[in-house]
């Protein structure tokens, strides 16, 4: 990793260890959803414009009493 690649890992462990477990950055968004890495579904919603005006990241499971 490069060290443009540490400072965004960093930046990236900061805004997960905070109380909000997450947050944006210049370049994207991280969270913790507390099952692990993974991959997660995300749905993203357009205006008529075509801009992105929500997202979703689906970090429910498939059996919700796990």
């Amino acid at each position: 990793m490069n060290e443009e690649g540490s400072k965004y890992y960093v930046a990236c462990s900061d805004k997960v260890a905070s109380d909000d477990e997450g947050g944006v950055l210049v370049g994207g968004t991280v969270s913790r959803p507390g099952f692990g890495d993974g991959y997660y579904p995300v749905f993203v919603q357009y205006d008529d414009k075509n801009e992105i005006v929500g997202v979703l990241l689906d970090f429910c499971t498939e059996d919700e009493d796990e």
